[in-house]
């Protein structure tokens, strides 16, 4: 006779039911800062949709412009991507513009710190 061990198949990630796990144990796994802005925006692309991103490009002409022109440079090796100005990485780095009439005038920020940077903007003018 042989015994085949039952397995809950309960908990989120592993498996498990909460009973299973001890006191104070979290199942889930520890991710980094930047995996978790990386999934908060992959959850709020699948919510808003394609038709998000085309209202925004009418909606913001002179943004698109200047995102096209930085495109069009560093393809052409007019521009060369940087490492992020705040710390270093190079990985990932994006173009921000604090002015859109300039736009080959850009701060290299990774997506943490161009996050930053967009929010000290917003309190700034609030």
């Amino acid at each position: 006779m042989s015994f085949t061990p039952s397995i809950r198949r309960e908990g989120p990630a592993l498996g498990l039911s909460s009973l299973d796990l001890p006191a104070g144990a979290n199942p889930q796994p520890v991710l980094s800062e930047a995996e978790k802005v990386k999934a908060r925006l992959k959850r709020l692309r699948a919510r808003r949709g394609a038709s998000h991103s085309k209202n925004w490009n009418r909606e913001n002409p002179e943004k698109r412009r200047a995102q096209k022109r930085v495109e069009y440079a560093l393809k052409v090796g007019k521009l060369v991507r940087q490492a992020c100005e705040r710390c270093g990485a190079t990985q990932r780095v994006q173009a921000h513009h604090d002015d859109y009439t300039r736009p080959l005038e850009v701060m290299w920020l990774c997506p943490i710190h161009h996050g930053e940077r967009h929010r000290e903007l917003r309190c700034i003018a609030a």
